[in-house]
């Protein structure tokens, strides 16, 4: 032991260094387990908080989150009505970029059934949930918006009934919640938008301009579910999302 002090006293300088080069060294490690961490949780915040044991997408399609998947919209009831199946849902999801709260910002929008559908904002810190059928939105907090502030999506105007605090998509960008006919009309109007564009650049000079709008199918982005943390029992009742 005197041995050690006194070494550590005749090499001050190296003892010195090899103390802080140990405590980057560590401090390095902690952040890089922080990143890991943090990235691990935003890509599973979504699939954990829809709360659906399975997620049914088109023929052919990646696993989840991975592309867009286009199913007919009324699918989900004959999903529904499968046996062992408890609840069955309409989902989309998809990513804007849009002017909110005076800034542009990336955010991706969450169209969900608000009449007890699966998908909806899981954990809110103020306000409450979607209640109407329209014009109504649940936003994270990420996006610089509060209760009764009103956003601009496509053509309407948007209240927000509710926030959410840490709720991203795989990608860390906040999500914006809206009832699934306004996700679709939101979504469908940037087509029509970029139709009429193209149109006009063309020299189409028709009386008005045709207005085009798919109700048959619903785009969502889900795939093969997570493990039930419930029962992996055949017999058991599953949550889907269509």
């Amino acid at each position: 032991m005197d041995l050690a002090i006194k070494d550590a006293q005749r090499h001050l300088g190296k003892f010195a260094a090899s103390i802080v080069g140990v405590g980057l060294l560590i401090a390095i490690v902690l952040i890089m387990n922080g990143i890991f961490q943090g990235n691990t949780a935003d890509g599973v915040w979504l699939i954990d908080n829809t709360d659906a044991d399975l997620w049914v997408v088109e023929y052919r399609r990646g696993g989840p989150f991975n592309e867009q998947s286009r199913i007919p919209e009324d699918a989900w009831r004959s999903v529904a009505a499968t046996p062992g199946v408890a609840l069955a849902s309409p989902f989309i999801t998809y990513a804007v970029q849009r002017e909110v709260a005076g800034r542009e910002q990336h955010f991706t929008i969450i169209g969900h059934d608000v009449f007890g559908g699966l998908g909806g904002p899981g954990r809110l810190v103020a306000g409450r949930p979607i209640g109407r059928a329209h014009y109504e939105t649940v936003a994270d907090m990420k996006l610089g918006l509060k209760l009764g502030d009103s956003v601009r999506l496509g053509p309407h105007d948007y209240s927000v009934v509710g926030l959410t605090k840490g709720a991203v998509d795989f990608g860390g960008n906040p999500l914006l919640y809206l009832s699934l006919p306004d996700a679709q009309e939101v979504l469908y109007q940037q087509d029509n938008r970029a139709r009429e564009a193209a149109l006009a650049a063309s020299g189409w000079n028709g009386s008005a301009t045709p207005r085009h709008r798919q109700t048959n199918c619903c785009p969502c982005w889900p795939a093969t579910a997570t493990p039930s943390a419930r029962s992996s029992s055949a017999s058991t009742p599953r949550r889907t999302c269509v």
